[in-house]
């Protein structure tokens, strides 16, 4: 018999793509828009920014006005930067011990284990280290910081308590 393209055919294929075309259309006219979508989380990312900055300027301000020893407060984040270097530098040098020394079944576990810890150390060393540089540039620039929030957010919490 082989494939027949007869008229059942032609009339189910143009059938569906009406029927197709008309549930598109339906559903386009009731779904909201994708730029509605944008909107509403661009709205919550700028508030959520503004508390975050809000947050930190008050940190800023009171180690600035000396309500916060700002020394002590450097030393705790400048001590986290140096233990995390301390471990990444010993997830790496036991996994290339381990590398060196070890039998194979145990050395592949543990190499993976020592160089991820290395790895995910290395990184949050990076983010505490580029944090209290941040800190510390803005201790130094205050006036120039608060002047660049208040230009960025409007007028900025007096309170910092």
């Amino acid at each position: 018999m082989g494939i027949a393209m007869d008229w059942k055919f032609w009339a189910g294929l143009i059938m569906g793509g009406l029927i197709g075309l008309f549930a598109s259309l339906l559903a386009n006219y009731f779904t909201p828009t994708f730029s509605d979508y944008v909107n509403k989380r661009r709205t919550g990312f700028v508030e959520k920014s503004k508390k975050r900055a809000i947050r930190n300027f008050l940190i800023i301000k009171n180690l600035h006005e000396g309500k916060k020893d700002k020394y002590i407060y450097l030393m705790d984040r400048w001590a986290h930067v140096t233990i995390f270097l301390m471990v990444a530098v010993a997830g790496v040098l036991i996994a290339e011990v381990v590398d060196i020394s070890a039998e194979d079944w145990i050395d592949e576990f543990v190499w993976d284990c020592s160089y991820g810890l290395g790895v995910v150390s290395f990184g949050a060393m990076l983010v505490n280290y580029f944090r209290v540089t941040l800190v510390q540039t803005r201790l130094q620039n205050f006036e120039e910081y608060e002047a660049g929030l208040i230009k960025r957010w409007g007028n900025l919490p007096i309170s910092t308590d």
